[in-house]
């Protein structure tokens, strides 16, 4: 069970992450793509390197390896031709998901550790510390978002199911790298990292409250579940 001071650390290192993607958007609003394209690379590369340092040599053909490297392959792909349309509303429309992905992750993180209640069975096999407050919270947060986006925000219909849609996939998606922790036999993704000499500034800040993957692994999968509509889009335009 995670301890209030854990609870409270892995939720400014969310915002933390959540500053500089949408700092980066922000900027990138301003000025060009090219700014949330190289942040985006970057944390990318970052999340590679985590799964990679934490994955054993033999574990590599596990299908929940294997399952976690497309989601952050498609994921990136998803986002990349977004911001490869070069327009604002692309741009919006990423922030739009993330801003649902964060609330989802951040206030279901909150609400367990407020409301959540003990069980004599886990919830959720794969994480145990999961509660049904939890769920309920993220539920809340998340649709809290859609609904001011959708009275004052300029996103159309396919946007604003999506992003509903969202909420629970984001759920989904934590799930899943919880169940990948589970059978790596670690307990977040920063692990190998934090006893690294060569990891410093803020990747080892990040890494010692649970690694950038723990952050973004929700937002992969999120992504990763958009690729479909996007290629469907590219074919239907060709």
């Amino acid at each position: 069970m995670k301890t209030p001071r854990e609870i409270f650390s892995r939720i400014v290192v969310g915002i933390l992450v959540a500053s500089i993607t949408f700092g980066a958007l922000t900027v990138s609003l301003l000025t060009s793509n090219i700014v949330f394209m190289a942040v985006f690379a970057v944390i990318t590369a970052l999340v590679v390197w985590e799964l990679a340092t934490v994955c054993p040599a033999g574990m590599c053909k596990n299908p929940w390896v294997l399952a976690e490297s497309t989601v952050i392959t498609l994921g990136c792909a998803s986002i990349f031709f977004l911001l490869d349309q070069g327009g604002d509303a692309e741009l919006w429309f990423i922030g739009y998901l993330f801003l649902v992905i964060f609330a989802t992750d951040t206030i279901a993180l909150g609400a367990g550790k407020l409301f959540g209640k003990p069980r004599d069975r886990p919830l959720v096999e794969c994480s145990p510390n999961k509660t049904i407050e939890g769920f309920i919270g993220g539920i809340l947060g998340g649709a809290a978002v859609v609904m001011l986006a959708y009275r004052y925000a300029d996103f159309s219909d396919w946007q604003n199911i999506f992003a509903a849609m969202a909420i629970s996939m984001t759920i989904l998606g934590d799930l899943m790298a919880s169940k990948l922790k589970r059978v790596i036999g670690i307990k977040d993704f920063g692990e190998k990292l934090r006893s690294n000499k060569y990891v410093g500034g803020i990747e080892r800040f990040i890494a010692s409250h649970g690694g950038f993957l723990d952050r973004m692994d929700s937002a992969f999968f999120v992504f990763a579940c958009l690729f479909p509509a996007l290629l469907f889009q590219l074919i239907a335009r060709s």
